[in-house]
């Protein structure tokens, strides 16, 4: 999954939520980028990724990541997995 937000305009806003499950041998690639271009003052934008483990063999690899060529914006974001129980 990759998912790209590009912010322009002033007091503009982006929510990127990922949620899932993995069990068995899957494996799951998350991208998630929100790109505060020039112009996007006062802007925010947000980016959350969580995935539940359901195996010892099921993996989750997530590269969240804000870039900015703005002052004054608010850019968040965060990635959990967590092994489920047996």
């Amino acid at each position: 999954m990759n998912y790209i937000g590009e912010l322009r305009g002033e007091k503009t806003e982006i929510e990127i939520e990922a949620q899932g499950a993995l069990k068995d041998k899957a494996r799951k690639h998350f991208k998630g980028t929100i790109d505060f271009k020039r112009g996007s003052k006062k802007a925010k934008g947000n980016e959350n990724e969580f995935c539940m483990l359901l195996s010892d063999t099921a993996k989750s690899i997530a590269l969240p990541m804000l870039l900015c060529s703005e002052e004054d914006v608010e850019g968040n974001h965060s990635s959990a997995c967590r092994k489920g129980r047996k």
